[in-house]
């Protein structure tokens, strides 16, 4: 009987003091502590971000040594040499996708909701491109020294100047392949490109110059609407690109700048309605003797949820037709 009672006298209290713990308001959290976790974890992701960007790098230049050696064992008929060697660069784009999705993974892609631009990459002295698997939509450019003869992408809806000795110096070209690549008689090239997705609109302009010492091309846009954006810039027969824009805009993957390069520089922001202008300015490093075999090529890529958030002067770089035809299904 007195166990009864002292079991019912215990629940009551332990009910009581849970009521009692329940009504109790919980401790608010000092705003120091809230800006020092912000610090904190900023911190982190940029050492994490820039641990893949390291890795990804490390990889891109290890398939460019081996892409240079196969070549000369192919020239030099060294066909062993040459099997080995296209052994190893098939398994270091494997290890290069797996860290390009590592990155993926650790949040470092540039997004705004469910927008994504994944990978972005420049390799110098490579004539292909691998890019990450899944993607809606891959963008590529090519840069060259201008003084020889050079073969478009074998992928995309294009964008090519000729510089005024008439050889191919640059080109921007949209494709729904991860993989793309050209070929030059030039002694200096490079290759970059991105992936993106998430996104049910994309709107593309471009700015180009193929005149003797160009040093800048210029586009103001307008947009209507929160978006993505990514940016791709080249200068052909130079060595440095500078890009000044929004205060948002952030370098992803960018050429050396220096003697004996070619420029390629790739970036991103995520921008709100508003008016903008992007300017890119080239110059060369060291004794410039090859002012005839320039060209600047720069192209602004809108990533959206809403159609028609861009809106500008500069021309539009025309889509592939299975793209444009997915944006017009989406938009009815």
């Amino acid at each position: 009987m007195w166990r009864m009672i002292l079991i019912a006298l215990l629940m009551s209290f332990v009910s009581v003091t849970a009521n009692g713990q329940e009504q109790q308001a919980p401790a608010s959290t000092p705003p120091q502590v809230a800006q020092a976790k912000e610090i904190h974890d900023a911190a982190i992701k940029q050492a994490q971000d820039a641990y893949h960007q390291a890795l990804i790098a490390a990889d891109q230049q290890y398939i460019a040594d081996l892409d240079a050696a196969l070549k000369d064992a192919m020239k030099n008929m060294d066909i062993d040499s040459a099997r080995a060697l296209d052994d190893q660069k098939k398994a270091a784009i494997a290890i290069l996708k797996r860290d390009q999705g590592d990155l993926e993974t650790a949040g470092s892609s540039k997004s705004i909701g469910d927008i994504a631009i994944v990978g972005p990459a420049v390799q110098e002295q490579n004539t292909s491109l691998d890019l990450k698997d899944g993607a809606s939509v891959y963008i590529y450019g090519v840069d060259t020294g201008g003084g020889r003869s050079s073969n478009d992408l074998n992928s995309g809806s294009k964008v090519p100047i000729k510089n005024s000795q008439g050889n191919l110096c640059a080109e921007l070209a949209v494709s729904l392949q991860p993989h793309n690549e050209f070929s030059t008689d030039c002694a200096y090239y490079c290759i970059g490109g991105l992936a993106a997705k998430g996104h049910r609109f994309l709107q593309a302009v471009y700015a180009s110059d193929n005149q003797p010492g160009v040093s800048s091309v210029q586009i103001k846009f307008t947009l209507r609407a929160p978006v993505v954006v990514a940016v791709m810039a080249l200068a052909a027969a130079q060595s440095a690109i500078q890009l000044d824009g929004p205060d948002q805009l952030v370098i992803d993957a960018h050429g050396p700048n220096d003697a004996g390069s070619l420029p390629l520089t790739i970036g991103h922001a995520v921008l709100q309605a508003g008016d903008y202008v992007l300017t890119e300015r080239s110059s060369f490093v060291g004794s410039d003797t090859q002012q005839a075999n320039r060209g600047d090529l720069m192209g602004l890529f809108v990533f959206s949820q809403t159609p028609d958030v861009l809106v500008s002067d500069s021309p539009a770089l025309q889509l592939p037709a299975e793209l444009a035809t997915a944006v017009q299904k989406d938009d009815r």
